[in-house]
């Protein structure tokens, strides 16, 4: 009966964890919170995903500060900086939660500039091959390289 009993625990077990494999990874929720920088990605706070950018920070023009991670999370990088041309306004401002990140997304073409921290000049999303180079997350020299993941402040 013992053996029975255990065969049948290993085998709920085994079920478990195949299907907990077979269902993927669980889907990215929509941040509500991103991280901003009003020098350049040195420092970093903590504000509303939705917010337009920029904005003013304590008498300072604030931009969002996209960060990534290659280490769970112990460390992270601002890979970019990015905010809306003056006359463009960022489209997630305007957009409900559930929907941020696909209204964000369609912004890329209306006013959205990146740059890296320390570049000074802003690059928008027409001049294809500048801003793919400077969105493609990479890991700073000497950071070891693992699965490389957007860092919320969430």
């Amino acid at each position: 009966m013992a053996t029975v009993v255990s065969a049948a625990v290993i085998l709920v077990a085994f079920g478990f964890i195949i299907r907990s494999n077979l269902a993927g990874p669980s889907p990215r929720k929509a941040p509500t919170k991103a991280f901003f920088t009003t020098d350049d990605g040195n420092t970093l706070f903590v504000d509303d995903f939705a917010k337009a950018t920029p904005f003013d920070h304590n008498g300072l023009q604030a931009v969002r500060a996209v960060t990534f991670t290659c280490d769970g999370g112990q460390h992270h990088w601002v890979q970019y900086l990015e905010k809306y041309a003056n006359d463009a306004g960022s489209p997630a401002a305007e957009a409900r939660a559930s929907d941020l990140l696909k209204a964000r997304a369609q912004g890329m073409g209306k006013g959205l500039l990146v740059k890296r921290p320390a570049d000074l000049r802003w690059v928008a999303p027409t001049e294809y091959a500048s801003f793919s180079a400077i969105c493609l997350p990479k890991a700073p020299q000497g950071m070891h390289s693992g699965l490389i993941e957007p860092f919320d402040p969430e």
